[in-house]
């Protein structure tokens, strides 16, 4: 067995170390290199009291994020800038380390469920050669996935294998990682009931510590960042969002969409091919449950454990621009690839080499799609020009491709970019503001006033054209004019950059 897991630790990292000369990729270099609050390693002292995700000042054209508690994220990301500063290669090394610990733990998992190395080493190479993977891997941002997975897989195999005391301990460290932890309780009760065959309410009090963790992680976070904000849609359209949500997920499990994919935030109140075939495919696995119920309560374990853990992306309507992402499948994928593996065999038992065969195939060809697809993730140009191929019409992606190009001084390239989002957003405050910045480097002043003002009248919350604007005004000599726009630029910053202080504090004073 010892050889088979290392075996799969060596593959699952392999796999990766092309991604270790890849650069940042967008919100990695946003929440990391850019994001003051992990600078330091004294604000260790502040990570139980303060949200895990930074908000600049002016959130009305960006990305909306959901309020995050995750004070271990954030001390690992104290703790990895504090080893690694603005170099990529220690964070790159560091996830595919991760992924290889998980892999273990997969593994591991498997064999204490099944009993047999063999079938579980499959199962747990199928999962760990996902493509679905490299989004959570390749993607420093997603660490905290990797690091609740590691935590949260630890602690069912301890609760399986004791000491459940230290199995309560690490299921708090999977929750203070990543709030998705939390979907551990309904495995371990799934757990419970299918392979430890707990049927009366008194035989689930082994659990009620679990239940009381996760009580008292909800009301500190509630204190930290306020509540969960749930899916607002009509029953129906939440019903008919949920089963699209999951075929979709399942497609995924057995192949990926595309190198890199942005699923972006709708919902489904019409009939269409997809709600068909979703909902086809939802009764088809009804039925499979119901068929493992009577015959296969470990695989009825594995359909359900994928379904809980995606079960985060069914609270519609409140991730901001997306519907779902490929880092929600990174647990959730464990299920069906031991559900996989064991259909396999139990379809070839009466040939036992014969299974094997297209476990090893279908892994060869996922890892192939692996490593062809982290290219992609380079840097933030070959990861947005990727995205916007599979989701053309996501103007924050044109919009943040733009601005990678504004920082090569490409600004034709940026002009495309940034007319494209703001032709699918009218009024991107943020896209004008930067149409007009580039039109001032060219030396067109009337032209980035006019774009200026366009962003102002877009959103008046927005400090950076006021500012822009004052600095025209300065620079064309009208100062109260200049004051003013200053003025309404310090209202609405509240920290502003030293090097904007010491243009605009000797004005006003």
């Amino acid at each position: 067995m010892s050889f088979l897991a290392l075996c799969l630790v060596a593959v699952s990292v392999l796999l990766y170390l092309p991604s270790i000369e890849n650069d940042f990729v967008w919100d990695a270099k946003i929440f990391t290199i850019d994001n003051p609050s992990i600078r330091e390693l004294n604000q260790l002292t502040s990570i139980f009291s303060q949200p895990g995700n930074q908000q600049s000042s002016y959130q009305g054209d960006q990305v909306s994020y959901l309020p995050y508690y995750r004070p271990l994220t954030k001390a690992f990301q104290i703790i990895t800038y504090a080893a690694f500063g603005d170099q990529p290669t220690g964070y790159k090394i560091t996830s595919i380390l991760l992924h290889g610990g998980v892999s273990l733990l997969v593994f591991l998992l498997f064999v204490s469920i099944i009993q047999s190395p063999w079938p579980a080493f499959l199962g747990a190479l199928i999962w760990a050669v996902k493509p679905t993977h490299v989004e959570a891997v390749a993607w420093t941002y997603s660490a905290s996935y990797l690091l609740t997975a590691l935590f949260a897989l630890g602690a069912l195999l301890l609760y399986r294998q004791g000491p459940r005391w230290l199995a309560l301990i690490v299921f708090c460290l999977a929750l203070l990682f990543n709030e998705l932890g939390i979907l551990l309780l309904p495995i371990l009760v799934l757990h419970r009931w299918l392979l430890e065959h707990a049927c009366q309410p008194r035989e689930f009090a082994p659990l009620l510590p679990y239940f009381l963790i996760v009580a008292a992680f909800l009301a500190l976070r509630t204190s930290i960042v306020g509540a969960v904000p749930l899916s607002n849609v009509d029953p129906l359209t939440f019903l008919n969002t949920s089963v699209v949500i999951l075929q979709r997920y399942l497609k995924i499990f057995f192949w990926p969409d595309a190198p890199v994919t942005l699923y972006l935030a709708e919902t489904f109140t019409r009939l269409s091919v997809e709600l068909v075939a979703s909902y086809l495919l939802a009764a088809t696995l009804g039925a499979l449950a119901l068929w493992l119920w009577l015959r296969d309560r470990v695989g009825l374990f594995w359909l359900l454990w994928f379904c809980g853990w995606i079960s985060l992306s069914f609270n519609i309507g409140r991730f901001g621009d997306y519907l779902m992402a490929d880092k929600l499948i990174y647990i959730a994928a464990i299920g069906p690839s031991m559900l996989l593996v064991s259909a396999l065999q139990r379809l070839s038992k009466d040939n036992k080499p014969f299974w094997v065969i297209p476990v090893l195939g279908f892994a060869l060809i996922q890892g192939i799609a692996t490593w062809n697809s982290l290219p992609h993730w380079q840097n933030t140009q070959s990861y947005l020009q990727a995205a916007l191929r599979f989701a053309p019409g996501y103007s924050t992606a044109h919009y943040a491709l733009a601005d990678s190009y504004i920082e090569q001084q490409d600004y034709p390239r940026a002009k495309v970019h940034l007319l494209e989002s703001i032709a699918l957003k009218p009024g991107f405050s943020l896209a004008l503001n930067n149409l007009a910045n580039i039109h001032y480097a060219e030396g067109d002043m009337n032209q980035a006033v006019a774009f200026w003002q366009q962003a102002i009248a877009s959103a008046p919350t927005n400090p950076q054209p006021y500012f822009n604007v004052g600095m025209t005004l300065q620079q064309q000599g009208k100062i109260r004019e200049a004051k003013r726009y200053y003025r309404r630029y310090l209202m609405l910053e509240p920290h502003p950059q030293p090097q904007v202080l010491r243009i605009i504090t000797p004005l006003l004073q």
